[in-house]
Formats: structure tokens, sequence, C-alpha cells
């Protein structure tokens, strides 16, 4: 039987200068899943050379709210950071679902702190390296990119405003922003489905020559490029459909394509912006 331990530390940062980070080395033990949250600034996620997590985060500039603070929660089989402030929920009360890993509800309900501070939460910066074998779960909302460079293992990845960049993956489940760009560099062929998706901004897919996939696209005023040329366009699919009056069919708005001898599903979505599924660098 596996024993688990749940630790909570707690670090505020001071206020000093920008320059002062925070800098843990934890070990690996029985983590499968990391959950970064935060709110303002960049999370940037690589492999680790050891089968040690390390994490360094600190405040790109000005004061943290001295009622916000950097917490790690150590709990079953995941380690989570986020932002403590006093509308969280207690540690005991977080849970993890790793099927919905992003809608992770972390805020008691009804709060009512208010705050004299004009900048809550300044930028954070994350520096993040994960040991191989551990699922990565990374979440910003403004002021800050996401990088996720060199992971295998399952990648959720959501922002608000700012882009996502994933090279060197080929589990890659989700990444999704409003307003930015995605970028994806497969170090092989994907190996799992995933859903990317932007509102405003461009998603760009980079693959192997002899990949073997399905793509699905839907965009209101963006076009799909691609430099491949072994895709079969296929029929629209039926999503569902009703005997009330006669027979009535919902067809999906998708595009789908088979790319190769199919395989994981590729799924594009964006609203001003454009797709490109690339096997070169050249395609504009």
């Amino acid at each position: 039987m596996k024993t688990y331990f749940t630790v909570l530390v707690v670090f505020a940062f001071f206020q000093t200068q920008a320059q002062d980070l925070l800098d843990i080395t934890l070990p690996k033990e029985n983590i499968e899943h990391f959950i970064v949250s935060n709110f303002s600034g960049s999370i940037e996620i690589v492999k680790s050379r050891t089968a040690q997590i390390k994490l360094k985060a600190g405040p790109r500039e000005g004061k943290l709210d001295p009622n916000v603070k950097l917490v790690y929660v150590n709990k079953d089989d995941f380690l989570m950071v986020y932002f403590k402030t006093p509308c969280s929920k207690d540690k005991n009360e977080i849970t993890f679902d790793p099927q919905q890993p992003l809608n992770m509800d972390q805020w008691t309900k009804d709060c009512k702190w208010k705050t004299e501070s004009d900048d809550i939460f300044v930028p954070v910066d994350f520096k993040i390296q994960i040991p191989a074998g551990i699922h990565v779960y990374a979440s910003t909302i403004m002021e800050g990119d996401i990088h996720v460079e060199n992971l295998t293992t399952n990648i959720w990845t959501n922002n608000v405003n700012g882009d996502i960049v994933c090279q060197g993956v080929d589990r890659l489940i989700q990444a999704k922003t409003v307003n930015g760009n995605v970028t994806i560099r497969y170090n092989q062929t994907p190996k799992s489905d995933g859903e990317f998706y932007t509102i405003n901004g461009d998603i760009e897919t980079h693959v192997d020559l002899g990949v073997n996939a399905y793509a699905t696209f839907k965009s209101f005023q963006g076009d799909f490029f691609t430099d491949i040329d072994s895709i079969k366009f296929l029929p629209s699919e039926v999503v569902s459909q009703s005997k009330e009056k006669g027979f009535k069919y919902k067809i999906s708005e998708y595009s789908r394509m088979q790319i190769g001898a199919g395989g994981p599903t590729l799924t594009f979505e964006t609203f001003n912006g454009d797709a490109y599924l690339k096997t070169k660098d050249s395609l504009n």
C-alpha cells in the first residue's frame, strides 16, 4: 500500500526588490500530477535531468499584496502550486480530478475580502523543472506566456492574455488561450488527442512528414493551411438526431480530415485567427 503525505508550506514574497526569487527543490516521491496555477505572469516548464522538482518564482517587479501568498500542497498523488488569498479554500478542501484538471475549485463562496492594494497580483514568473513521468497542468491569466519543453507525459495548458508554446511534446491534451497564439512542435507523431483553441490569434502546429492523425477545424473568420499532401477530407459528422416531428439531424460545424492512415484527433478552433499544420517552417 502506498503511503502519502500532505505538506503545506507558505512563502510570502518580501516587500523588497523584484530580483528576490523563491527557490524550492522537492523529491518526486509519489507525485504523478503537477499543477501550477498562476494569475499574472509567465510559466516556463522544462524536463528535469534529475528525479527532483525544481521551482523558482518571483515578482517581475513591484510588490505582492501582503494578503497574497504562494503555497504548495502535496496531497495524495498530486503537487499543486497556487496563490493563497483570504478567499482560498483550506488545503484539505482542495480536490483534484485528472480528467478535468483545470477546473480545480480553489475559491470559497461569498468571500468578502477587500484590499487597499491596487496591485493584488503583480506579475510573478515561474521557472520549473519536472522529472519524467509526471503529468503537467499549467494555467495563467494575464501578462505572461506559457512555455513547455521536452515533456512526454500528458500536458494541459490554459491562458487568457498570452501565448502558449509547447515544443518537444507528444501528449499535448489541451492548449487554449483567448488573446494569444498557440505554437506546438511535436517531437514525433502525436500519441494522444489534442484540443487547440484561441479567439484572437493563430494556431501553428509542427509535425513529422509521415504523420498519421485525424484533424478537425472550426473558425469564424480564419482559414486552415497545411503543406501535407496526404489529406483526405471526410464527410460532416452527425452529432445528434431527434424523431420529433420527423427526423431532425444536427451536423458538426467542424471540417474533418484524415492525414495518412489516421490516428489521434487534433482539434483546431479559432475565431479571428488561422490554423497551420506544418511539416516545414516555410509555410506561412
